[in-house]
């Protein structure tokens, strides 16, 4: 074996192993999740228990889309007040409780397009 040879073999390495580094470090900051404006499950896990609704409106870009309903859904929380936000990728529901703070959430996800969606909004 050549002494000589073995000398130009590792800076390659250090360079296969700073390009795999690299396009890793890409890939992470391309594929990550965003927090993007509008009702999104991101979004959704921005919101946490405490938040007053001001807060929850600049989350979701807007005030909620449906007004407050009245009772509670969820048993013993009658005195809550709930509002809806809707968007494409599903529908939020904050139940807020009696000093305006987020008590609960609920994410429901949008149904994906069948066949026949895809189908009509291409020929529109």
């Amino acid at each position: 074996m050549d002494p000589g040879n073995t000398r130009w073999r590792r800076p390659w390495w250090r360079l296969a192993l700073l390009l795999v580094f690299l396009l890793l470090v890409a890939g992470y900051l391309l594929l990550r999740p965003r927090a993007e404006p509008g009702v999104s499950l991101v979004n959704y896990e921005r919101v946490t228990k405490g938040m007053t609704e001001t807060e929850v409106d600049a989350i979701f870009s807007g005030r909620p889309n449906r007004p407050a309903d009245a009772p509670a859904a969820l048993p013993d929380k009658s005195d809550h007040m709930i509002k809806h936000w809707h968007g494409p990728k599903g529908e939020i529901v904050v139940y807020f409780d009696a000093h305006g703070k987020v008590d609960h959430k609920d994410f429901s996800p949008a149904q994906p397009p069948t066949l026949l969606d895809k189908l009509r909004a291409w020929l529109r």
